[in-house]
């Protein structure tokens, strides 16, 4: 479809749009399955400025799918999406709650499907894309919902999962807006990680200060070039 976009009219694309619509509601689990791992490929056809109008109801849809291996292709998918949507993301807190916080209940809904069935890939594709949350949700959204999922990660998650959880929370930490939040979720990682009793935990904390170092000469670099 993504390839043939250019080639056809808006009349020509709609049947198209229609047919995929119709598959992603299949009785076959197979089916919708394929949708969802082609859900950027549709967006990146129709483009990121008609998501809300054409494609935000069938995400949700997938996320809140009653099968796992859809829910598991729509969070893999989700960094893509996330990517291809970033140029039209909008800036202000009140735009941001307003545009993106209806995907809020289907994003966690994802991640609790994959925390119960300790599905630790799922989890790796779902902490991966927390990468472009602070484009699309305020600190505060961040703060109440996402930080906590870093926290129980980071705590009780295979090495992968924890190094993935790290790095979502040095991001967020980095994006965060409010000094006081900074300041305490910082605080509570020198606590519970840079003063634990386990090795592993200490190992976590190492790991977040490199990340936020990493961060720090990423935004040196950008505002040098």
């Amino acid at each position: 479809m993504c390839k043939m976009v250019f080639d056809l009219t808006d009349d020509e694309f709609q049947p198209l749009m229609e047919a995929y619509k119709t598959y992603t509601r299949h009785s076959s689990e197979e089916v919708r399955k394929l949708c969802a791992s082609n859900f950027p490929a549709v967006l990146k056809a129709i483009g990121a400025r008609k998501y809300a109008l054409s494609l935000h109801v069938l995400y949700q849809q997938f996320v809140q799918d009653a099968s796992s291996s859809v829910r598991a292709a729509c969070a893999a998918s989700f960094n893509e999406v996330a990517k291809l949507l970033g140029h039209f993301a909008v800036g202000t807190p009140q735009q941001k709650a307003a545009t993106f916080g209806g995907l809020m209940p289907s994003l966690l809904l994802a991640e609790k499907s994959a925390s119960i069935g300790r599905q630790w890939r799922l989890q790796l594709c779902l902490l991966r894309a927390f990468a472009e949350m602070p484009e699309f949700f305020t600190s505060d959204q961040i703060y109440d919902n996402f930080v906590p999922i870093c926290f129980c990660y980071m705590a009780d998650g295979v090495m992968p999962v924890k190094a993935a959880a790290t790095m979502a929370l040095a991001n967020f930490i980095r994006n965060n807006r409010k000094a006081s939040q900074r300041y305490e979720l910082s605080t509570r990682v020198v606590k519970e990680y840079a003063h634990g009793r386990s090795y592993w935990s200490r190992m976590v904390f190492i790991e977040f200060c490199e990340n936020m170092l990493n961060f720090e000469f990423s935004y040196v670099q950008r505002c040098l070039s």
